[in-house]
């Protein structure tokens, strides 16, 4: 048992120098004081292993076992020290960790709601309409207080998603001064609005839908309008009208104004506009000037002398006094008398056989008083000696044209101021009226036409369009007589 007790001993002892070799090692970079206490230390304990070496048979065993039992009291005592501090810094620990989420929590909840009263949908989507970015900034730093990563990176990423749509709103509201368009914003500035615009959600996106198409269909408007005030000058100078704008290009323009709602671009596009309008109306009236001598030129007419038939008492008989102003132009029954010349006219029962009814008086009102175109030929025949007076019934407006261009008037059959035919009886309209066709304008088709009833205005020769004397021509049998 001593021999035991004494391995044992040296085994320690072993053990020992070890460690003092050990800690020799560890305190080699310390002060100088302390590797000489070190190395002082170190003698001692070497000096005790060699005294337990040489005197083995000196150690007394129970010695030894009390050594060894205090040592493991002193390490169970530690032990139990150990456990309970570790114990209470649990214990503490967790407290502390429980109190900690319990403020945690309380802070979320109350950062979260007020979070939360930016929107104005219990959905918590959309937005409150008076809800500014300065008050979303505001509680960033709050938001990056939370401990919840997971909570706090998703408050954080709609808060960013929800300043990102108020700064758009906020951009596109500065556009606008009381719902209208301002003047000076740039296509680019909305080109860039509407990029910005389609980085938001499609709820973001559909709340700002209506004020985004108001912006850029005022925008459009604007453009549209100043580019078709361009387009009427030769470049964008707008100095220059081009030469085939005409009236109506003018005029659909001027409509366009009513799109737009800015005043100062209205004012602005009109006084341009108002160039336009004069430069057109210049040309206009060159263009009525020139149109005029043309229209003026292409006249031809008969210098025939007019005779009266109602100043000269004969209130009937357009027919014959028509006749008799023709053949005076011809240069036949020069002196003639008109009262003569009507009591000349032979007189029948049969309008196409001679004159029917009074020449002179308006009685009976009732029937027409006339005479047929080829009873009326016939007697200028032989009244006048010139053979060369024909029935031209039958033929068409044009042709009768054609005669006068050779210098040869017309009698022509219409009615009493060019008026529907009214009752027919024996054979013609009851207001039955010949004239004197002498001239008609190759340009505009204008008839003019020499009427022997003479009016209150002393009116006598009347210039008709072509489709009114040819509507009445027509509607009366297509009556005439030639004079060549």
């Amino acid at each position: 048992m001593a021999d035991v007790t004494k391995e044992e001993a040296k085994k320690e002892s072993k053990k020992t120098l070890e460690k003092s070799t050990e800690k020799k090692k560890k305190s080699k970079g310390t002060k100088k004081v302390q590797k000489k206490n070190n190395r002082s230390s170190k003698k001692r304990k070497c000096e005790e292993i060699e005294v337990l070496d040489l005197n083995d048979s000196q150690f007394d065993g129970k010695d030894i076992t009390t050594n060894q039992t205090k040592s493991r009291w002193r390490r169970i005592i530690i032990g139990i020290i150990v456990f309970i501090v570790l114990g209470v810094v649990i214990v503490r620990g967790i407290h502390y960790y429980q109190n900690y989420k319990q403020e945690q929590n309380i802070y979320y909840k109350n950062v979260s709601e007020k979070f939360l009263e930016f929107y104005a949908d219990y959905k918590k989507e959309i937005p409150k309409e008076d809800i500014t970015i300065k008050e979303v900034e505001a509680i960033e730093p709050q938001i990056k207080k939370i401990s919840y990563t997971d909570k706090k990176d998703e408050m954080l990423e709609k808060t960013k998603r929800l300043k990102n749509y108020l700064n758009v709103k906020e951009r596109i509201d500065n556009c606008f001064s009381e719902d209208i368009l301002k003047s000076s914003i740039t296509g680019s500035e909305i080109e860039k609005i509407n990029k910005e615009l389609d980085k938001l959600s499609n709820t973001y996106q559909s709340l700002l839908k209506e004020k985004l198409e108001k912006m850029n269909t005022q925008y459009q408007n604007i453009e549209n309008l100043r580019n078709e005030v361009t387009n009427l000058f030769t470049d964008d100078t707008r100095t220059v009208v081009k030469n085939e704008v005409t009236r109506d290009h003018y005029n659909r323009v001027v409509e366009m104004l009513k799109t737009v709602v800015q005043e100062d671009i209205v004012s602005s596009e009109r006084r341009v506009l108002d160039k336009v309008l004069d430069e057109l109306l210049s040309r206009e009236s060159e263009s009525i000037k020139r149109r005029g001598e043309e229209i003026s030129s292409s006249w031809i007419r008969l210098n025939v002398s007019y005779i009266s038939q109602n100043m000269n008492r004969v209130l009937n008989g357009s027919e014959v006094v028509s006749l008799l102003m023709g053949l005076k132009y011809k240069g036949y029954l020069s002196d003639m008398d008109v009262w003569a010349y009507a009591n000349l006219v032979p007189k029948s029962s049969d309008p196409f056989s001679g004159f029917t009814n009074s020449i002179f008086s308006l009685e009976p009102k009732d029937v027409p008083h006339w005479i047929a175109p080829n009873a009326l030929a016939s007697f200028g025949r032989s009244s006048s000696g010139n053979s060369n007076i024909y029935d031209t019934t039958g033929e068409s407006l044009d042709a009768l044209d054609h005669e006068v261009e050779m210098g040869n008037p017309v009698v022509i059959y219409l009615t009493t101021n060019v008026k529907a035919p009214s009752k027919w009886v024996e054979g013609a309209p009851k207001n039955i009226h010949s004239y004197l066709l002498v001239g008609y304008n190759s340009k505009t088709g204008e008839q003019m036409l020499i009427d022997p009833w003479t009016a209150n205005n002393g009116e006598t020769r009347l210039t008709l369009s072509n489709a009114k004397v040819q509507n009445i021509y027509n509607a009366t049998g297509k009556r005439s007589v030639v004079i060549k």
